[in-house]
């Protein structure tokens, strides 16, 4: 293969992996977002869609070079083999994937001490609402109603945004390290963040490596990311 058509080639298998990564950062903005009805699929987003940018990694990069792919991914193989959060998120890919389940343990809020609940309500409730769930097992909120035939309906909402709250939610047994650095915010964004910033970066290393670009994807419009 000449060196034209092997950075061609080079050059798509990039493209690929950051059109996953932008998924993946598409979802981790949603779920900072604090978006109730879209926190499910943000999750998914992050920790289904995020895998998704190592498997295009390890097929694509290696059908170009294999032995070139597999020298330079040793390290991060060793590293992905041994770090907490890295083996969290294949735990937790397969459990979303097999079983729908995505290891929470809960959720909870934070309020300013001046805030009453009321102020946490969107307006407008739907017809037939019995009451507003504040946050369920999945970090969403929204309207329970009653339909016609007797039966009841979570009508998921976009939280309203109040300055003194915020809404977080929690794996059963999340990682504690990253990278070896104790992790200080355990909460489900808090992993995420983590997670898409690795991505982000390894997508950047791939691309310093294999196409000579420096490129930080690591970057965002949320500061938290």
């Amino acid at each position: 293969m000449s060196d034209a058509a092997k950075r061609e080639q080079y050059e798509q298998a990039i493209a690929a992996m950051r059109e996953r990564l932008m998924e993946c950062r598409q979802g981790l903005e949603d779920l900072l977002s604090g978006l109730g009805g879209r926190r499910v699929a943000a999750m998914r987003a992050v920790f289904v869609g995020g895998r998704s940018v190592l498997f295009v990694m390890t097929t694509q990069l290696v059908r170009v070079d294999k032995d070139a792919f597999n020298t330079w991914n040793a390290p991060f193989v060793l590293v992905a083999n041994d770090d907490p959060l890295l083996k969290f998120t294949r735990e937790l890919r397969n459990a979303i994937e097999k079983r729908g389940e995505f290891l929470l343990d809960g959720t909870g809020i934070c309020v300013g001490p001046d805030v009453e609940f009321a102020d946490l309500l969107p307006p407008n409730p739907p017809p037939g609402v019995l009451h507003f769930v504040v946050a369920d097992n999945y970090g969403r909120c929204g309207w329970e109603v009653m339909r016609p035939d007797g039966t009841t309906e979570l009508v998921y909402t976009d939280r309203p945004i109040h300055p003194s709250h915020h809404f977080y939610s929690r794996f059963a047994d999340p990682p504690t390290h990253h990278l070896g650095e104790t992790i200080e915010d355990p909460s489900v964004e808090g992993i995420a963040v983590l997670y898409y910033r690795y991505l982000a970066d390894l997508v950047d290393q791939a691309e310093a490596n294999f196409l000579g670009n420096r490129t930080d994807s690591t970057r965002s419009t949320n500061p938290a990311v």
